[in-house]
């Protein structure tokens, strides 16, 4: 069984192939199903990228500080350190935090609008606050729920109270 073959006339590199097709090909047969490029912790515990024929598809994969991620995106400040910008664990989404649980968690830390939804032009559409507040139509909502612009409601009820504010 071959181990490596490097093709003199393409460059191409292949593991457990004797006909690489591309730059780096590990071949197809059964032995070399499982491909990882990572950092190897302990037990079944790794960091990197990994292909595993067995369920089907690419994994981004890591366990870091002792958290262990289905998915993660990372970025490094100047001091080498390195911070998590999105997370994917057990089917939830982290943006700003390495351990969400609900399925979108964003945590915005210092930012007026931790949440934003824009349109492709990039008008501002929807906010939430770091206090809470959801502005529609507004970048800078005062009220729990404040829309600037045209509101249709089929009914309030329970008791609320509805304010009603003219900007002209």
């Amino acid at each position: 069984q071959v181990a490596m073959t490097i093709d003199k006339t393409s460059g191409n590199v292949g593991i457990g192939t004797t006909g690489p097709v591309s730059k780096l090909d590990f071949g197809t047969s059964a032995a070399n199903a499982k491909i990882v490029i990572g950092t190897y912790i302990s037990g079944n515990l790794w960091t990197g990228i990994g292909m595993d024929v067995g369920s089907a598809g690419v994994r981004i994969a890591g366990h870091v500080g002792g958290i262990a991620t289905d998915i993660g995106f990372y970025s490094e400040d100047v001091s080498h350190n390195w911070t998590s910008s999105m997370i994917v664990k057990n089917g939830n989404v982290g943006i700003g935090t390495s351990t969400p649980s609900a399925t979108l968690q964003v945590y915005g830390s210092g930012t007026t609008n931790p949440f934003l939804v824009s349109s492709s032009s990039g008008t501002s559409l929807m906010v939430i606050n770091n206090q809470g507040n959801v502005g529609i139509g507004t970048t800078g909502p005062g009220y729990k729920l404040h829309v600037f612009g045209n509101v249709a409601s089929e009914s309030v009820s329970g008791g609320a109270v509805v304010n009603l504010l003219s900007n002209a």
